[in-house]
């Protein structure tokens, strides 16, 4: 009889827990809806991260660039002053074979006038009409003057195109660099939404966990 009684109650109490336990689960399914939400929004935060981490590597990538076609366009104005500057020197040794390739007119008197400061241009048109006929007998001389202007001609175009290309690269770089960081910030911001969702889906689940399970 004792048996019996005790087997009764060892049923009572099964069926009470499993009562309990059942009771106790009643949000089961939010949570599992919430665990849904939660790895896509993790699965989110994966993504923006990786761009993030692309972005990050674009932005320094973009402004090494610049900084170095910055120093490159430096470095191209400098040689192409340099240049102007030793056509000068080289034109004021030869000015009486400059005054008449200037009076021959064509492709060096352009380079001349396109690339001789006043100053330069004001002595050599005080000499005047005695240059122009200097090359009848100093032909050697006046040939090699034009050949020389058309070099510096030469590698002076080909410095203010190197600056020119550079001047455009930079702004069109410095443009996007501008675009990436907006990109950027908007990016960061996008994460720490996505991490507050993430915290409170968590909170949430958290909140409907059976206070009696164990």
């Amino acid at each position: 009889m004792f048996y019996k009684n005790k087997k009764n109650l060892v049923l009572v109490i099964t069926l009470f827990t499993a009562s309990l336990f059942s009771g106790c689960d009643t949000h089961k399914d939010e949570r599992v809806s919430l665990l849904k939400q939660k790895n896509e929004v993790e699965s989110q935060i994966v993504s923006l991260k990786s761009q993030h981490t692309q972005m990050s590597q674009n932005i320094e990538s973009l402004s090494s660039e610049i900084n170095s076609q910055m120093q490159n366009l430096q470095e191209s104005i400098k040689r192409h002053t340099k240049l102007q500057d030793s056509l000068s020197e080289y034109i004021l040794e030869h000015k009486m074979a400059t005054v008449a390739v200037i009076a021959a007119g064509g492709g060096a008197a352009s380079v001349l006038d396109k690339n001789l400061d006043d100053d330069t241009k004001s002595v050599l048109a005080v000499i005047g009409i005695v240059g122009a006929i200097y090359c009848f007998s100093n032909y050697e001389e006046c040939a090699d003057v034009t050949s020389k202007i058309l070099y510096y001609g030469t590698q002076i175009d080909a410095e203010e195109k190197a600056v020119g290309k550079l001047k455009t690269d930079i702004t069109s770089n410095k443009t996007l660099l501008e675009k990436n960081k907006q990109s950027f910030a908007y990016l960061c911001k996008s994460i720490d939404e996505k991490l507050m969702q993430n915290n409170s889906l968590q909170e949430k689940h958290d909140s409907l966990l059976c206070k009696f399970c164990f």
